[in-house]
């Protein structure tokens, strides 16, 4: 409740979109859609059955059917779904694979991120002016529309078309691993929480007490590897998901979770007596207390096994919301009779714009608002964010 009045602020504050950056961007878009289509149907029209006379054989690009029929005629070993998670172990090996899920990529930013965003700038603001909701999702977290601003690619190229106004600036902060902390708070495991009180790289750090080496000799790839295996953990993943993510086989797979949880052994007993607990129960909470009920078909093994993922994570995704709410508040108290106003969040990132000459105080209280919050709901665990002042949206 003590969140809404930011919210409401926000939405009319707005966010201010330079439509020609925009335009530029597109274009850029357009023309790599179009190379990316030509180098696909290239490396397609060997798989395909019924070769053309007048040149290389043609297929719908955006036909599930046809393009798993072309590539399993390439040797292509295809999943029964084609979901980018599930192809991109096989990126590596098949470059075909590789093409298909950039040609993708590119086809959802037209879709999703075309002319049709410039539709939603207000003429009287020049401003765009999305729709949040508080309770988007059932684990607490926002969700945005219209347009949804909280699913604007990461990349550079979009988000730098997001801009303060003339003689302005905007702070950007986003909570460092929030979902990993709120982990270790719940579990309890020291050598987790460990890993953050010392202020090392969070990945490498637990890396090092995975693979049993000093933190100097961690390499690239052992991080890379703890990293997937540290996100994986909070959704509740399984070996045979992770060995899709990783390319690793299912034994593989299993041992490299089995020496993960040998590491972190709190961890694991959390996570099991979580499990059971909400099984028996069928409802959690987030530390504010939010509700969540579970529903699902005692008698199906898929449906358990989907409520126990599910209810293990919302806590945690569900704390993590319930922090950046409080933060909202802590902020927009912290800042009035200011010229700081709130534009935009992101899940755990939150931007502000202010005028110049009061970015760095700003830059202050929206840190000192985004930490506060978090001590109040984890003792054990530092929290720690990220802020940057910028003209545009960037990190």
């Amino acid at each position: 409740f003590e969140c809404v009045v930011p919210i409401a602020e926000m939405e009319l504050n707005g966010i201010y979109l330079d439509q020609p950056r925009w335009r530029e961007q597109l274009e850029k878009v357009k023309t790599a859609q179009g190379k990316t289509a030509d180098e696909l149907q290239e490396m397609l029209s060997a798989g395909v059955a019924q070769a053309s006379l007048f040149g290389r054989a043609e297929i719908n690009l955006d036909s599930q059917q046809q393009v798993t029929d072309a590539l399993l005629n390439l040797g292509v070993p295809m999943p029964a779904s084609t979901r980018a998670w599930q192809l991109q172990p096989l990126a590596e090996q098949y470059p075909v694979v590789a093409k298909l899920l950039e040609y993708r990529g590119v086809a959802k930013s037209l879709s999703s991120f075309g002319e049709n965003i410039l539709e939603f700038i207000e003429p009287q603001t020049g401003r765009i002016h999305a729709d949040f909701r508080q309770i988007g999702a059932p684990t607490g977290r926002f969700s945005c529309s219209n347009p949804n601003l909280q699913q604007i690619p990461h990349d550079r190229s979009y988000r730098r078309c997001f801009t303060a106004a003339a003689g302005s600036k905007l702070v950007i902060a986003d909570y460092s691993q929030i979902e990993l902390r709120i982990l270790a708070e719940f579990s309890g495991d020291e050598r987790f929480i460990d890993a953050f009180v010392s202020g090392q790289d969070f990945h490498a750090a637990s890396a090092s007490q995975v693979f049993g080496v000093s933190p100097d000799q961690v390499t690239d790839d052992m991080r890379s590897f703890a990293k997937r295996l540290n996100f994986g953990i909070v959704y509740g993943i399984g070996a045979s998901r992770f060995g899709l993510m990783t390319g690793l086989s299912q034994n593989e797979a299993e041992d490299a979770m089995r020496k993960y949880f040998g590491t972190f052994r709190k961890l694991d007993s959390y996570l099991r007596n979580e499990g059971q607990r909400l099984l028996k129960d069928k409802s959690v909470r987030t530390a504010s207390g939010r509700l969540l009920r579970l529903r699902f078909d005692e008698n199906s093994r898929e449906q358990i096994a989907s409520a126990r993922r599910y209810g293990i994570n919302m806590p945690i995704q569900g704390t993590s919301a319930d922090i950046l709410k409080r933060s909202l508040r802590l902020l927009h108290d912290s800042v009035r009779d200011t010229s700081a106003k709130l534009v935009n969040i992101v899940h755990d990132e939150v931007i502000v714009e202010c005028s110049a000459g009061e970015a760095d105080q700003t830059a202050e209280k929206l840190e000192n608002a985004m930490c506060s919050a978090g001590r109040e709901y984890l003792q054990k665990v530092p929290v720690k964010t990220d802020v940057k002042i910028a003209d545009e949206w960037t990190k």
